[in-house]
């Protein structure tokens, strides 16, 4: 397993078409029982961009107005250059947490 769990469906141009996610193709196979192609199993039409430039929280905001786990970062051509994740969001978010902390001198009071 290489840690896929998103994958970015282009059409004929090589722009965004849609995103399959595991959870989509599990779902399909245990409903269908039947070979689908990844256009077939996609959910609902083309796919929520951001254009590059985008800040991880218009990535957040994004994902959490739409309840995506993911969106394509796509070039001024509409191409794809990068695929936001949940955990991207939640990485660069605790990154910034842990710096500001750093620089305020404060326990980030984590507990287990």
């Amino acid at each position: 397993a290489l840690g896929v769990r998103h994958l970015i469906l282009l059409d004929e141009e090589g722009h965004v078409s849609g995103v399959v996610s595991m959870r989509d193709l599990y779902a399909e196979d245990i409903q269908t029982g039947r070979e689908m192609t990844l256009y077939e199993v996609q959910r609902g039409e083309g796919a929520y961009t951001l254009r590059s430039g985008a800040t991880i929280a218009d990535a957040a905001a994004l994902m959490a107005d739409r309840h995506v786990g993911c969106v394509p970062m796509v070039n001024s051509d509409g191409k794809p250059v990068y695929l936001w994740t949940r955990t991207d969001v939640l990485r660069a978010i605790s990154d910034n947490i842990e710096l500001e902390q750093a620089f305020e001198g404060g326990d980030p009071g984590l507990s287990y």
